[in-house]
């Protein structure tokens, strides 16, 4: 008859095998899921009305514009709109180089811009 701690690391083993597969199943069907979304149902993320302002300017200033520029000319703090374009910036929708003192605002990728301000468009028509 095996020993006490023979019978425990067998039975270790048999639960970390049993996690593993549930966590391999969860996630292969996770990873379906996701793939089976059709485009037209995936959902972008929400934007606010001054972060969708300041997209449209950049998008009319041929996609770059001095920080204190946008804030001047659409009447936003300066820390509100350093908060704005972090976030933008940290979603992939716009860069901020530093050229001496001042703060140029870049859009990284006009197609999604474009879309999300078209999409802000739909919505608004909708309500």
């Amino acid at each position: 008859m095996p020993s006490t701690g023979i019978m425990l690391t067998l039975a270790l083993a048999q639960l970390v095998v049993t996690i593993s597969l549930a966590y391999f199943l969860y996630d292969a069907n996770r990873k379906y899921i996701a793939m089976s979304t059709p485009a037209s149902e995936i959902r972008l993320p929400s934007f606010t009305d001054d972060e969708l302002m300041v997209m449209k300017y950049l998008l009319e200033k041929d996609g770059q514009a001095l920080q204190a520029s946008i804030g001047k000319d659409l009447n936003i703090p300066k820390a509100s709109l350093s908060r704005m374009v972090k976030r933008l910036a940290e979603n992939g929708l716009l860069a901020v180089e530093k050229r001496g003192r001042y703060n140029y605002v870049l859009i990284t990728n006009r197609e999604y811009v474009e879309k999300i301000i078209r999409s802000s468009n739909n919505e608004k028509v909708k309500q």
